[in-house]
């Protein structure tokens, strides 16, 4: 095989291997889940209805109204012949887009799943599947406007032009799009094709079909999106290159009025109705009205290097509407690689002399790339200076195969790679390893419901059966949770496991939550089953799974406490509960199991030395301390008790306080859990130490004198106490002075 076939064998290869995965990406991505893909939608849909452009209004809902019409154009050409009406999507009310850099752990969807969107797609669904796939064609042409560019790059170079096609053609995130309604498909192709015809201009010497062709694109560019504007810049800077190798100034000005004519005949009316309808060619101030300008007071570095970072995940790949990362491995792969070719390529201008290498003919198509992606990056910088939502990546697409190229020939920079290019083999299988697990395994598991179970399965799930049902139609038929004891400040995972009794026809929403013995919450999530992935609304019979949930409990507390987790069902409109019953006319309790929570900084004591009291089981009494040292009858007063634990105990106690008189006679007992409930005795911890306080009313016929309080430890099951240790007297209690009573 030659090198001519070589290379068009790898133009065959990205071009199946990109479009599996756009067609992989299209059926995986829920519709309108990638990023204002229903907007989109809405633009299409609008032109099908009216024949008309819609108009963004000030006050109005967030549309892509503003947007330069091509590719909807284009779209509604392809779709006018379907009978659909129009789609209004069920918005999820738990979906939640996280601020740039953190990523909404629940939740991902924010439009719920229908059945009538499934295949085999029909009408409205019907109308967004044969959009993506327009999508998917726009970017294959763009893909195989890269193979263009890297041809007069590295025409004898097949290992240069695989590498650069798997930086661009298989970018996980241009993947994404390829299943998408979203016009950054066309813009990347416009782009590629401008970069490609500018290297085809130099070649030729801007050859009058090939600059009317030029006009043409930036025109259309144009006429796709606002960035279109910065494709100017490989054209002009070929331009200027060649009136200079030339020295004519006729050539520069022919040449430019041409180009600039046939942009102005294609795309100036959009420019001139914008400043008619909005009163701004561009339409800058609308869209900054309606999706929102940064404050000044958000203009910090924090945030703005937070929203750069953001970029760079988002040029690479976030899904959903940037609130799904890809894991980290893959921006570290990718951040790896720019670094090393970053660093490669200077070191090789500075070592060979850079103004050497600009002598040379050949520095013109670098200096081209390099410039036109400079200016989309500054393009960015600056809509995430003016805009909150403008820190997105995939808007330098259209100078994608730029950055692919600079990638490439830093990478070969390395001595390594340049005396044996097939050594970059391992680099471009990993690029390709990374766009198939990343459109192949990890987008179709973002989205993927949790799986129908057997009652076999779902055992082997759960460590604790239950069996709750709500309104003789959903059955709770166990739970798990990932610790036993949970850190305030942390999440904890609550897997529950449901079926379905009968068919449900209404979303429900689902709670879980942390309560404490007062019922105060100590955390809680609200959500849709399957995390928005399998709503209640046509649950059937026998669909069983099992479903996780992350809760993240309260940092505020200061001291131990058990919590219980508590789970139900409520109508979101209403807020009305199902009631949870375990046998007919029989209401469940409210918890079903219970959990230890610690604060942050738990406090660990070691043994005492000395001790009141010892009881078994590890308990010990270590202090006791009065309110008052006298008192009278009618008063209260109360006793705090320090305790210290080596262990949870096998079972919840309930410590006895008697206050006797002088003779020993009862005169008030003060009998409770530890700490009213809130930390049974069964979840003390190691090297733990527990004050409880017992409160005493004197009764009014208490006779004065000195009081005596005996301490102890029960069970309310079978009345059975701790023993004491070491021999003492006393066999299951401790005797403790109390206050004198005075007349």
């Amino acid at each position: 095989m030659n090198v001519q076939q070589a290379q068009r064998l790898l133009l065959l290869i990205s071009l199946l291997l990109a479009g599996c995965l756009g067609l992989m990406t299209n059926w995986a991505n829920p519709l309108f889940e990638p990023p204002d893909e229903y907007q989109h939608y809405q633009f299409v849909q609008h032109l099908v209805t009216n024949g008309t452009l819609p108009v963004q209004e000030p006050e109005g809902e967030i549309s892509q109204s503003h947007q330069p019409p091509l590719y909807y154009w284009t779209g509604a050409w392809l779709v006018s012949q379907i009978d659909a009406a129009k789609m209004v999507p069920t918005r999820n009310p738990f979906w939640a887009y996280a601020e740039a850099g953190l990523v909404s752990q629940n939740n991902k969807r924010q439009f719920l799943p229908e059945s009538t969107n499934q295949f085999p797609y029909e009408g409205g669904a019907l109308v967004v599947h044969i959009l993506r796939l327009w999508s998917l064609l726009l970017i294959l042409l763009g893909v195989t406007a890269v193979w263009g560019i890297s041809q007069h790059l590295w025409p004898k170079d097949p290992h240069k032009t695989a590498l650069m096609l798997a930086f661009c053609g298989l970018n996980p995130m241009l993947l994404y799009l390829a299943g998408a309604v979203n016009n950054d498909s066309m813009i990347f192709m416009w782009g590629s094709v401008m970069l490609w015809l500018s290297l085809l201009a130099l070649k030729t010497s801007f050859r009058w079909d090939l600059t009317v062709f030029i006009g043409l694109v930036g025109g259309l560019a144009l006429l796709t999106k606002l960035n279109g504007l910065m494709l100017f810049v490989p054209w002009s800077l070929a331009l200027l290159w060649l009136s200079w190798q030339k020295n004519s100034w006729r050539f520069l000005v022919s040449r430019f009025l041409a180009i600039g004519g046939i942009i102005s005949l294609v795309a100036g009316w959009w420019f001139v109705r914008n400043f008619q309808v909005y009163g701004d060619p561009l339409a800058l101030n609308i869209v900054l009205q309606v999706w929102g300008e940064r404050l000044p007071a958000s203009r910090t570095a924090a945030l703005l290097w937070a929203d750069v970072r953001y970029s760079w995940t988002n040029l690479w790949g976030r899904f959903g509407y940037g609130q799904v990362p890809l894991p980290p491995f893959v921006y570290i792969t990718f951040g790896v690689l720019a670094l090393i070719g970053l660093l490669a390529g200077v070191g090789q201008l500075l070592q060979k002399k850079w103004w050497r290498f600009l002598e040379k003919s050949e520095t013109v198509k670098w200096i081209m790339l390099t410039v036109t992606l400079g200016v989309y990056v500054a393009a960015l910088f600056y809509y995430i200076y003016r805009n909150p939502t403008g820190a997105n990546g995939r808007y330098t697409f259209p100078a994608l195969a730029a950055l692919a190229a600079l990638l490439t020939a830093g990478l070969f920079a390395l001595k390594p790679l340049a005396k044996r290019p097939f050594l970059s083999i391992p680099i471009t299988l990993a690029l390709i390893g990374i766009a198939l697990y990343s459109s192949v395994i990890y987008l179709p598991w973002v989205y993927a419901p949790p799986p129908l179970l057997t009652m076999a399965e779902v055992e082997t799930r759960i460590d604790q059966p239950a069996n709750l049902v709500w309104d003789d139609k959903i059955r709770l038929l166990g739970t798990a949770v990932s610790t036993p004891e949970a850190t305030a400040g942390q999440p904890i995972t609550v897997t529950a496991c449901w079926e379905a009794l009968a068919p449900v026809d209404k979303n429900y929403t689902l709670y879980i939550a942390l309560l404490d013995y007062q019922f105060n919450s100590l955390g809680q999530i609200d959500t849709y089953p399957g995390l928005g992935t399998r709503p209640t609304a046509g649950w059937q019979p026998g669909t069983r799974f099992c479903d996780a949930y992350v809760v993240r409990v309260n940092d505020s507390l200061a001291l131990p406490t058990v919590a219980v987790v508590d789970l139900g069902f409520y109508d979101l409109a209403s807020g009305e509960r199902l009631t949870a019953v375990i046998a007919p006319n029989q209401p469940a309790p409210t918890g079903l199991r219970q959990i230890k929570v610690n604060p942050t900084d738990p406090i660990r004591t070691p043994s005492p030395e000395e001790t009141l009291a010892q009881f078994e089981n590890g308990v010990s009494l270590v202090a006791y301390d009065w309110s008052v040292t006298e008192t009278v009858v009618d008063r209260p007063i109360t006793v705090q008790l320090t305790w210290h634990s080596s262990g949870p105990l096998p079972h919840s106690y309930i410590i006895f306080a008697h206050l006797l008189d002088a003779n020993g006679n009862l005169l008030v007992q003060a009998d409770g859990l530890p700490r009213e409930g809130a930390y049974p005795t069964n979840f003390w911890g190691v090297d733990e130490q527990i004050v409880t306080e017992h409160t005493f009313i004197i009764p009014a016929n208490a006779p004065a004198g000195p009081t005596q309080l005996n301490v102890g430890y029960y069970r309310l099951e079978d009345d059975s106490r701790l023993q004491r240790l070491n021999g003492a007297e006393q066999t299951s209690w401790v005797t403790l002075n109390g206050p004198e009573i005075r007349p």
